[in-house]
């Protein structure tokens, strides 16, 4: 085992154990000495782990390595048993004489009661039993091994307790400790003027800031001053939320969840007239999220009595600096006396067993680690010193020698502090989609999972799973990566023909097809894990071979075992029923079942009470929902994108109240949508995008105060209603798209007829990541330009750009864009743009000064149809660099773009290098630009770039005929796709000028004869793919000689003797970005969602 059991540990007796729903189920169901048992072997096992994680490579055991494989798994099993608990947990539970029923369901169950013989009491207390004694036994492993019990990581740190072991572990800190009580006493006004509030604890990686806030919230002074201390862990709100904060503040204050919408009202009901001490450890705030920041120091400047104070580590810099009463205390490494004694602590220890618990008073030599400053702070110290432990004295130096040799400190990387739960849970759950044929939603569905399990409440984490510090994944050249496996080779598994399942195993991914399903399920029944399994990924094996339909009556008898399945995910296995088993599964939590071609759900699905994630998108032929899926309720995510033949939603969805997704986007056929929604306070996604049918919107939206993401929304219904002001109320709304702007013609047009005043404001004070504004015009008659009130409308939300981090506008008929997107000074609010999209602008004749923003990382351009040349209107007027972070450009259906210049500032000044601008440039996508003759922007790469050139449909750069002659501008080119160019007969020549061209890509090229020779000499090229071009008679024979291309790829070319293809060509092309994981390549045309199918034969 490694970090992450971890990891996974530190969660079940930090978070799960002492929450108040377990703590009222303990009560309830009479377990809480059993659960009391489980925490104090939790903990012990937890003091070991340290020491056994630092037996990595050649010194560690084999008795340690087995001993931390058995406590993952014993770890694994107390994780589930305790969420089966919680399972009866239902905090939307009134009714005394339900909870009362479910009560006596638990602890007298009756022989043909449907609650399963895993979730009674009786077989619980049995679990519980076999738990305490597999822990114990765990435990008296840990001695017999000899492992340091570390006393900081044996009991909970928030315990009165803890106190004691601090004083008595902790070393070299006192002086800090005073100094910090000093500036909570202080009551006096600073130089400025402001009484500190906030003391920021501030300082390097590891150099105890939360120990050292650790002792000040344990001090006497502390404890005697404030009525009340709370302790905080802000790691696991990455992505800062004032909201979520309050909610947990409330949760600690209250001991129990707290549900409202608004938690403020009650945490200053229990803070009133009493001073308080909150310490947040380990905050970060974004730039982008100061705002959020700004409200919660100001709620909590109006709680409690004066004298109220607030710590904070991990402090970021740009908040404190802008903050008032804040005061910084820069918190310095060990002095070199104290890391010395402290490494030596850990290095002589000798454990009880040995009889001998005195320190060696022998001298031991002096230590040096020249290269790496942070290991001389307190983890390094410990570890190194558990290191030194094992090996004789005259051996630590050259230990030491080899941690400055490493480019990159392994210890710091495997201290379970750099790891937060929601990390590690992303590692393992991605390991089930390695392999399979549907990673392009791995992203997507490893992020339901996570909700699905509790580990996420936040469904809009996403954007933060992407921010890693440089702690949250292991190095490169990191020698231990096998620790990092070893949970992943014993805990999920990919199984296939010849594969065998551990019995260690809880979560299995099956790679399977329609001849082995019963094979798979042998082999889970010979390993004995199916009453132990908590996920399982069903995936097709099949990749280019045509996809046979699955029996459903063959995955019937894989689930009837499966009691403690928590997890099930059998996205595109193409299955037209659902197994009438899966209704069984009464623990399941997550059920992914998008793509396939089910038409309808059974009843007996609205018995899975404990179901938060149902996926069912894009299954096309589905045509209704349960009747009675208001069952479900504890769903939270209900994801129904592209289900084509929905016609209607069952309307006790409403009664869904901790339903936070609904996701209808793509229901063409979707033609109602519910009367109210007022009871769906949690909603905090509504995605309504692409519902043709649908002719007026859902009433209530204005109470869905908790609602950040609205998609497809009505300008003006179908009906003529404005709907705009229903916006004004939803105050936490940060992604927008508003479509059917072009209504509004026609309710101004009404309104000067009854002499109304129409709506001039969008939004109130909302600040938005993502806005989208999306016009639809149906013929050329209807397009001669937008309202005043209107263009009123667009220009009055530059209060709301603020934090705008991708803006798209569709279809918009006016002459000028707005005023905050066009003029030089204005776009600066938009300077932490990173997408742009502006699409079908038909009439615009100048593109705006992009190159301004700093932050962009895709811009996309089409339907400029007035846009000859693209110049400094694009760049900015005197911009030095430009675009110097862009990684994807795309010029679409430009028809009358001639000519790319280069700014003029690099004209204007010779000596300037043009290496500023585009130099982090990946791909550049030029659609239908059939005038395009001159492209005078040199595009400079690095050596170890793969900068793509797409050239799609009709591009007269590529004609015989053409005019282009700036082949020599793209030399940065490594990687050429050539799409759907029907006039296309042969290369240009003048290709050849792209020295260092690696990959070529040639498709949908019907008019293509024959590939020029001089390919043979271009050395540089080492892939070629070739995909429907029925007219290609001839390749030249040089590229077929073995060993001169790394992949050559033919494919639906009739006329060639031979195609090429090989599954290890199709991984290829799936490393290349090139082909979609699905059966067709589809290509979109950014202005007219033209879609263009290549087939995989």
């Amino acid at each position: 085992m490694s970090m992450l059991t971890a990891v996974q540990l530190r969660h079940i007796v930090m978070k799960i154990l002492p929450a108040p729903e377990m703590v009222a189920q303990g009560k309830a169901f009479r377990i809480s000495n059993h659960l009391e048992m489980i925490r104090d072997s939790l903990w012990a096992i937890n003091s070991f782990l340290m020491d056994s994680t630092c037996w990595v490579g050649e010194f560690e055991p084999p008795d340690v390595t087995e001993w931390m494989k058995d406590v993952g798994v014993a770890v694994e099993d107390v994780d589930n048993l305790l969420k089966r608990i919680l399972d009866y947990w239902d905090p939307n539970e009134e009714n005394e004489a339900k909870k009362k029923m479910k009560m006596n369901n638990f602890l007298h169950p009756l022989v043909n009661n449907n609650i399963r013989s895993t979730s009674n009491r009786r077989s619980i207390l049995l679990e519980f039993k076999q738990t305490v004694c597999l822990l114990n036994y765990l435990v008296k492993g840990g001695i017999a091994l000899g492992l340091r019990m570390e006393m900081m990581d044996s009991m909970d740190p928030n315990h009165d307790d803890y106190a004691a072991i601090l004083n008595e572990e902790v070393i070299g800190r006192d002086e800090d400790e005073d100094q910090i009580i000093d500036l909570l006493q202080q009551q006096q006004c600073d130089k400025d003027g402001n009484v500190p509030f906030i003391v920021a604890i501030r300082g390097s990686e590891s150099s105890g800031k939360t120990t050292l806030a650790r002792k000040i919230y344990h001090h006497t002074w502390v404890r005697q001053h404030f009525q009340h201390r709370i302790w905080l862990d802000a790691s696991s709100f990455e992505d800062f939320n004032s909201s979520m904060i309050a909610k947990e503040i409330a949760r600690l204050l209250t001991r129990k969840p707290c549900m409202n919408v608004d938690c403020w009202p009650l945490i200053n009901e229990h803070l009133y007239g009493e001073r308080y001490l909150l310490v947040l450890d380990d905050v970060y705030v974004s730039d982008d999220l100061e705002y959020k920041w700004e409200e919660l120091k100001m709620n909590l400047l109006h709680c409690g009595a004066p004298g109220s104070k607030v710590i904070v580590t991990e402090y970021p810099y740009l908040v404190y600096e802008r903050g008032f009463n804040v005061k910084e205390y820069e918190l310095n490494q060990l002095p070199e006396d104290a890391w010395v004694r402290l490494l030596l602590r850990y290095a002589t220890f000798v454990h009880p067993i040995e009889d001998n618990n005195s320190i060696h008073k022998e001298k031991y030599p002096p230590i040096e680690c020249r290269q790496h400053s942070f290991l001389r702070n307190c983890l390094g110290a410990k570890y190194i010193g558990l290191m030194f432990r094992w090996r004789d004295t005259n051996q630590w130096q050259e230990l030491a020698d080899q941690f400055d040799a490493s480019p990159y400190n392994s210890i710091v990387w495997m201290h379970s502090k750099y790891w937060s739960i929601e990390v590690t849970q992303t590692f393992l759950y991605e390991l089930l989609f390695e392999g399979s044929s549907d990673e392009s939603y791995r992203e997507e569905d490893v992020l339901h999972m996570l909700v699905a399990e509790g580990t996420l409440t936040n469904t809009r984490r996403k954007r933060n799973l992407e921010y890693m510090t440089p702690y949250t994944r292991p190095p490169a050249d990191l020698e231990y990566k096998s620790d990092f496996n070893l949970d992943l080779c014993f805990f999920r598994m990919k199984v296939g023909e010849v594969s065998s399942i551990p019995p260690q195993c809880r979560h299995l991914s099956l790679l399977m097809d329609s001849k082995n399903i019963l094979r798979s399920k042998t082999a889970i029944e010979k390993a004995g894990v199916a009453n132990k399994l908590r996920s399982l990924a069903l995936h097709r094996e099949e990749k280019k071979e045509p996809i046979c339909q699955i029996e459903t009556k063959i995955l019937e008898g894989m689930f009837l075992n499966l009691t403690c399945l928590g997890m099930l995910h059998m996205r595109a296995i193409m299955i037209e029923d659902l197994p009438s088993s899966v209704a069984t599964l009464h623990c399941l939590r997550y059920l992914n079942i998008a793509e396939n071609k089910i038409e309808t759900l059974p009843e007996s699905l609205c018995n899975l009470s404990n179901l938060c994630v149902l996926i069912l998108s894009l299954c096309k032929r589905l045509k209704e929902l349960p009747r009675r899926i208001h069952k479900l309720r504890k769903l939270q995510i209900l994801k129904l994108s592209c289900c084509l033949r929905i016609q209607k939603l069952p309307e006790s969805i409403t009664r869904l109240v901790n339903l936070k997704i609904l996701d209808v986007g793509g229901c063409c056929w979707l033609s109602k949508l519910f009367d109210d929604l007022s009871n769906m306070k949690n909603l905090v996604q509504l995605k309504i995008n692409g519902c043709a049918s649908l002719t007026r919107m859902p009433g209530g939206i204005k109470q869905l105060t908790n609602l950040e993401v609205l998609w497809g929304y009505d300008a003006v219904d179908g009906l003529g209603n404005v709907m705009l002001p229903e916006l004004q109320a939803l105050t936490n709304l940060e992604s927008l798209h508003i479509q059917h702007l072009e209504r509004l013609i026609s309710v101004e047009t009404e309104a000067e007829e009854k002499d109304i005043t129409p709506p001039t404001s969008l939004l109130k004070n909302q600040l938005l990541n993502e806005l989208i504004l999306h016009w639809e015009w149906w013929n050329d008659m209807t397009t001669e330009g937008t309202s005043k009130s209107t263009e009123q409308l667009i220009e009055g939300l530059k209060r709301n750009l603020r934090e705008l981090k991708v803006f798209r506008i569709i279809s918009y008929m006016s002459n000028k864009l707005p005023s905050w997107l066009m003029r030089e000074g204005s776009v600066l609010v938009l300077n932490k743009l990173t997408t742009v999209h502006l699409v079908n602008l038909r009439r615009c004749k100048r593109l705006p000064p992009l190159g301004l923003l700093p932050h962009l990382l895709m811009v996309a351009i089409s339907g400029f149809d007035s846009v000859i040349v693209i110049d400094d209107d694009f760049y900015g007027e005197g911009s030095p660099s430009p675009f110097d972070n862009l990684l994807r450009l795309t010029f679409s259906e430009m028809p009358r773009l001639e000519k790319w210049d280069p700014p003029s500032y690099f004209q204007n000044n010779p000596k300037k290098s043009c290496e500023s601008y585009f130099n982090k440039l990946e791909e550049l996508t030029l659609i239908q630009c059939p005038k395009l003759r001159e492209l005078h922007v040199p595009i400079f790469v690095s050596d170890y770039s793969q900068l793509l050139l797409k050239l799609w449909l009709s591009n007269e750069m590529l004609m015989p005929t053409s005019k282009f002659n700036d082949w020599g501008s793209l030399q940065g080119i490594r990687k050429l796709q050539i799409f759907g160019c029907q006039e296309l007969r042969s290369l240009p020549d003048d290709i050849r000028e792209i020295h260092y061209l690696r990959a070529l890509a040639i498709i949908n090229c019907n008019k293509l004869e024959a590939l020029p020779i001089w390919l043979e000499q271009k050395l540089s090229l080492e892939s070629l793919w070739i995909s429907g071009c029925p007219a290609l008679s001839s390749i030249p024979e040089g590229l077929k000689v073995e060993g001169r291309l790394r992949n050559l790829i033919v494919e639906a070319c009739p006329k060639l003797s031979q195609e090429y293809m090989t599954d290890e060509d199709y991984l290829f092309l799936l490393w290349q970005g090139w082909v979609s994981t699905t059966n067709f390549v589809i290509v979109y045309s950014i202005s007219s969602n033209f879609a263009v199918p290549v087939t995989r034969t």
